[in-house]
């Protein structure tokens, strides 16, 4: 049924393409199971290549101007892309790489033992940086009120 369903959604090229793989390879839509129309569907679209360039995004990921949401999520997202990175320690060292200096000073990074703690250290730090930076704009206009007197 995944299988129907996923069939059913695809468009423009992909679409062109499952028409053709239906004719050449002898197919029913109605007897492909799911697993079968995943491996085929990686053959074409999900090559060694795109999982090569994810891998790349993935040790080339920066925090720069994202959140910590945003980082963490793009983080978790291309993760997945290098299943040989088991080691906990080296996903914290990973994500502690591509932290903006800002956050990887404040964060001690070598009492971190896992994603997890690295997660909830981030957020603390990134809400104390937001709350602070809030609060420096407010003075900064409460400053530029006074000159006017």
């Amino acid at each position: 049924m995944n299988a129907i369903i996923a069939i059913f959604i695809l468009k423009g090229k992909a679409d062109i393409w499952w028409e053709d793989v239906k004719k050449f390879r002898d197919i029913r839509t109605y007897d492909l199971s799911w697993h079968v129309f995943k491996r085929l569907f990686r053959e074409k679209y999900l090559s060694e290549r795109y999982y090569d360039s994810k891998a790349k995004e993935f040790y080339d990921l920066k925090m720069g101007s994202m959140t910590d949401k945003e980082y963490m999520a793009k983080f978790l997202e291309l993760l997945r892309y290098v299943p040989y990175l088991t080691n906990e320690k080296a996903k914290v060292q990973r994500i502690f790489s591509g932290l903006s200096l800002e956050f990887r000073d404040r964060i001690e990074y070598d009492k971190m033992r896992s994603l997890e703690e690295v997660i909830v250290k981030l957020k603390h730090c990134y809400e104390q940086s937001k709350c602070k930076n809030e609060s420096q704009q407010r003075w900064k206009g409460k400053d530029k009120g006074r000159g006017k007197r």
